[in-house]
This record gives structure tokens, C-alpha cells and sequence, in this order.
């Protein structure tokens, strides 16, 4: 059976001729080498108006017939010309001059069209063609024994053709042997330009992809929009001077942090105070992105990771700098220096002190900022995710602010994000959920590699996948890994796919905008990026550990893109999510 397009058409109300000839084409023309357009419309240059073919009919050894269907009664008047006949009055068809200048003009039309598109030499049409006009249900009576001027008749099928599907294909065929009369010689048909004729201008294929771009464009209109949850916290900081926020990964607690300390900042200057407000995580990037990106420039509000602010401290109490800063420093030294710089009372305090991320510092830590750092009247406010105790320090703030407030309304992954995150802890985030105005976005991919060469070539293929097919930029994009660069794929790599390699933390040193960003996933918490690119999933006891991958995974706001060794375990939720992505 021919290529009918479209196919199983149903026809509306006043198209019973096209009807007729629409079924004996598809009946008639029984080979898979016949193709059948039906409605093919082309645009004419500088307007907003079309002209349509009601059928092309294409072979490729053969060539192109366009056809006019003129259904109803139809004659012609010597004074109005081509007319339709209803109720025994005429109405003139005069608006494209009568079926064969029609067919004519529109078939010229669109393959100028065709030729533009397909860069056809000097316009030239390179298969042979020809138009023909169907009346599937009347015959003209040629009163003085031929058609009008201008009407081919051998270009015409009445309604004794339109009878039987063989009796239109045998009219086809005899206007098809016209076609290649009016042509002579092979040289002026190229079959392949018929093939190409209709694969790419008649029936080019066409595929969906909802760009991650165009996505995170959209998402930037939803980015300031409080969640009820997100509300309630907000009320309730402005209530109590000690406060504990528990929340999953992309709740909106870095924002709500940054919103209260902007907030006690605006309230007291109006008010005529100068107040001194910190922001704490233990996150050296968290830091530097909270400084640089989220607060108002004219601002006093000061920003810390754990250790600088241990080093102001003792700036402040005039003590000399610490140059070797090695574990036990890490650990322990700076708390001591804290509590040696509150003891010299030249310490400013806080009025009030913000802590974001608060389950990565340790209890002593956690102590030593309440005692020393905050004013006697101050308020403090913690942030933390219960989840992401990557370090196990978490209990202490329980222990000291009380029961936390929870939060549970996921604002940053996509929908489809979002449930890969929920299935590496399904207990413990049965309630996480995502805002009714979340982006759908990418589902995320879960693709197996061999070794670290063809890691590295997925990995690069997954990047201008990115670049060229959903038009992300490649600062858009972040290489993590659970390892330091050493220890990757990536470890001798200066370039992926012809694009310099940077630490995520040298960005904002780095003016060239095609630079690819990578990070460890420690580095990396508390972040977020467009897209993640997660690799060397390679050891089986990082794998295998939910609350690592929780982490992870939950640094994607759109696209999320994992690369695990082949063999590698993943928990068992994961597992049977990439099993399913891959069968679709």
C-alpha cells in the first residue's frame, strides 16, 4: 500500500470528494515506492498567506504529480469562468483562476519552496513533474466537444475514473508516461532528488526536545516564589530568638538563612542600629557563593566558612596568624583560638549569628560560636539537613536548640530529579515532595562504563550532548566525582572535549566562558547546578551508600547524568530505576 500522509485521515464536512480520491489513492496505489500527501501548504514569500496542493502523489523513478480535487458539481461559464453549481445557480471560483491555475501556481509555489530548502542549482527542478485535476463526483459535458482554454485534457480525471481504485491508478500511470514524454532522457530526473524531495521538504522528520536551556529559562520566573513552608519558617524566625530549621537537600535552607539575615539587617538599620549579623557554614565554596551572588551589594552582613571565622577572631583579639594549620588544628586548634579570642574581650559580638549547612561542623564547634561569638541579647538561627551527616556531627544541635522545624518541600530538583533523590532514602524521604510549579525536566541517566577511557569518552559525548542539543552553556554544567581529579578519569586531563578543565572554586578567577567546571561531592555540598554530571562512580562501598548518592544526586536542579562502572552496586531503588530507563 502507498504512503499515505497522513494516514487513517478523517475528513471534515465539505471535503467528501477529497474523501473519495484520498481512499482509491491509498487502495490503488498499492506498492511502498508510491507516496500520497494529502494538504501540502507552502507560504508565499513575505506574506502570512499559504497556497495548498490537496495531493502530491511522488514516486521516485516516476517523478511528482500535484493534484486539484474539485468535488460537488462543477462546469464552466463563458462569461464567469470556472464555477461551482448548487441549486441551479453558479458561483464563480474565481478566486485562484479556476482548478488548473490554481494546481499550476501552487505547484510552482512550492517547489520554489523545496528548491530553497534543498539548495537545488539555480532553482532548477531536478525530476520530472506535472499537475492534474480531479473530478471525483461529476463529468464536464464539452459542449462544443473540448475544455476550456487553459484545461489540459489529459490533465483531468472525472467521475467514471473515480469508480474503482485500478481505474484512478491506470489515470496516475498514463499522467505519470505524460510527465516523462514532456521530459525527455534520463539526465533531466534524478530519483534520489525525489527521495530527498520527500524526506526532507514533503515528510522531513521531525523529533520533540524540550531543551534543559529553555527549562532553566523558564524556572528563572519561579525562582522567588516562597513556598508555604518556606513562609512559615520566615514567620517563625522573626518570632524566636533560637530557632532550629531541619530540611532535605534543596529545600530552600541557604535561602531562608540568607532572607532572615537580610531581614534582622534591614530591620535594624532603619531602625538607626549598626548591627553585626554573620553567616557560618563550614563550605569554603558555600561561602564564597552566599558573598558573591546572593546578598544585596550594599550590605554589612559578613559571610563565613568555619575556620576563616576562627581566623577574624583572632585577628580581632590581635593574635598572631596561624601558619601551619595541620589536623589537629582543624579540629581543635581553631575552638581554642576561638575561646582565646572571646577571653581577651576585644571580641565584637553578634547580634545575631546564622548558621547554614550546620550538620557538617562539629559539636565543639557548634558551642564555641553560641558561647562566644553571639551578644548577649542575639539570636541564632540553624540550618541543617539530618540526611547529609556525612560527618556525623549532627546531634549536638538537637541536643542544644531543641526540636527542629522541618521542612520538606524540595524547591530546587525537578520533578524527575526529585524522585530519583527519594529513591535512595525511601523511608526516610517518603515526605519529600516537590512545589506544584516544579519543572518537569530531563529524566536523569544512569550510564554503565567499561574503564577510564570509556568513561571519558561518555562523559565528553554527555557534555556536547548538553552544548549542542539542549543549548546549555558549559559553566552550566559540573563534573563531579567523590574523588579528588587525581584519582578519576579525569586525572591527566587538562581538556574535555576541546574545553579547559576548572576547580568549580577558581571560576570566578577564570574570564573564559567554555570552561567546564568540576568538584569533588564534599566540595560541592550545600551547591547546586543546572546540571550534574556525576563520575567514577566506581567503588562499591561508596556506591552502595544511600545517604553519598542522596548527596549527590540532589546537586542537580535539571539534568543529572551518572556514570557508573559496570558491576558497581547501587542501592536497590537506584537499581531498579535504571533498569526501567532502560528498557524504554
Amino acid at each position: 500500500m502507498a504512503n499515505l500522509c497522513p494516514p487513517d485521515l478523517v475528513f471534515e464536512d465539505g471535503r467528501f470528494g477529497e474523501s473519495v480520491v484520498y481512499k482509491l489513492l491509498g487502495e490503488g496505489l498499492k506498492e511502498q515506492s508510491w507516496w500520497v500527501f494529502y494538504g501540502v501548504r507552502s507560504i508565499i514569500p513575505g506574506s502570512m498567506k499559504s497556497r495548498e496542493i490537496d495531493f502530491v502523489v511522488a514516486h521516485p523513478d516516476r517523478g511528482c504529480l500535484f493534484i486539484e480535487v474539485k468535488g460537488g458539481r462543477y462546469t464552466h461559464d463563458p462569461v464567469l469562468g470556472w464555477c461551482y453549481e448548487k441549486g441551479g445557480n453558479l458561483q464563480p471560483d474565481t478566486r485562484h483562476g479556476g482548478p488548473y491555475k490554481q494546481v499550476e501556481t501552487a505547484a510552482y509555489q512550492l517547489l520554489a519552496d523545496a528548491g530553497r530548502t534543498l539548495e537545488w542549482p539555480e532553482r532548477a527542478v531536478p525530476f520530472r513533474w506535472a499537475t492534474g485535476v480531479i473530478f471525483p463526483t461529476c463529468s464536464l459535458r464539452r459542449h462544443g466537444g473540448v475544455l476550456p482554454a487553459g484545461a489540459d485534457e489529459r490533465a483531468t480525471a472525472e467521475e467514471a475514473v473515480c469508480e474503482t481504485p485500478q481505474l484512478l491508478r491506470a489515470w496516475i500511470l498514463r499522467r505519470f508516461q505524460d510527465i516523462e514524454a514532456a521530459f525527455p532522457g534520463r539526465h533531466r530526473h534524478d530519483p534520489k532528488s525525489v527521495e530527498r524531495f520527500i524526506s526532507r521538504f514533503l515528510a522531513p522528520r521531525v523529533t520533540s526536545l524540550s531543551r534543559l536551556a529553555s527549562q532553566i529559562a523558564r524556572s528563572r520566573t519561579l525562582d522567588d516564589v516562597l513556598t508555604a513552608e518556606q513562609q512559615a519558617v520566615v514567620r517563625l524566625l522573626t518570632t524566636r530568638d533560637r530557632v532550629l530549621v531541619s530540611g532535605y537537600a534543596g529545600t530552600g535552607k541557604t535561602f531562608m538563612a540568607v532572607n532572615r539575615a537580610v531581614t534582622i539587617w534591614d530591620t535594624k538599620t532603619k531602625a538607626g542600629a549598626h548591627p553585626r549579623i554573620g553567616i557560618v557554614c563550614f563550605n569554603v565554596a558555600l561561602a564564597q557563593q552566599i558573598r558573591q551572588e546572593m546578598l544585596p551589594p550594599d550590605t554589612g552582613i559578613e559571610v563565613f566558612y568555619f575556620h576563616q571565622l576562627c581566623d577574624e577572631a583572632g585577628r580581632e583579639a590581635g593574635m598572631e596568624a596561624v601558619l601551619n594549620k595541620d589536623e589537629a588544628y582543624l579540629s581543635r586548634g581553631c575552638v581554642e583560638r576561638l575561646e582565646e579570642s572571646f577571653l581577651s574581650g576585644r571580641l565584637r559580638p553578634f547580634d545575631a549569628l546564622i548558621v547554614d549547612e550546620a550538620q557538617d561542623l562539629e559539636p565543639a564547634w557548634i558551642v564555641a560560636m553560641d558561647e562566644c561569638l553571639l551578644a548577649e541579647r542575639g539570636s541564632i538561627a540553624v540550618f541543617y539537613d539530618p540526611l547529609q551527616e556525612l560527618y556525623e556531627r549532627g546531634e549536638v544541635l538537637r541536643q542544644r536548640f531543641g526540636a527542629p522545624y522541618p521542612v520538606t518541600t524540595n524547591c530546587r530538583n525537578s520533578v524527575a530529579i526529585c524522585d530519583l533523590v527519594r529513591r535512595t532514602l525511601p523511608v526516610e524521604l517518603a515526605e519529600l515532595r516537590v512545589p506544584a510549579a516544579a519543572m518537569p525536566g530531563a529524566a536523569p541517566r544512569i550510564l554503565r562504563y567499561e574503564d577510564d577511557q570509556d568513561q571519558r569518552h561518555q562523559l565528553a559525548r554527555t557534555v556536547e550532548f548538553l552544548i549542542s542539543e539542549h543549548g546549555l552553556r558549559p559553566r552550566q554544567i559540573i563534573l563531579l566525582a567523590p574523588f579528588q581529579k587525581s584519582r578519576t578519569c579525569l586525572a591527566n586531563e587538562t581538556k574535555l572535549c576541546g574545553r579547559n578543565l576548572v576547580e568549580w572554586r577558581r571560576l570566578t578567577d577564570v574570564s573564559d566562558p567554555n570552561v567546564l567546571p568540576y568538584s569533588t561531592i564534599h566540595s560541592f555540598k550545600g551547591l547546586d547546578a543546572d546540571v550534574v554530571s556525576l563520575h567514577d562512580v566506581k567503588d562499591n562501598e561508596w556506591s552502595a551508600d544511600p545517604t553519598k548518592l542522596y548527596v549527590a544526586f540532589s546537586r542537580a536542579r535539571f539534568g543529572l547524568f551518572v556514570l557508573s562502572k559496570r558491576g558497581v552496586l547501587l542501592p536497590k531503588e537506584v537499581e531498579e530505576y535504571a533498569a526501567a530507563e532502560l528498557m524504554k
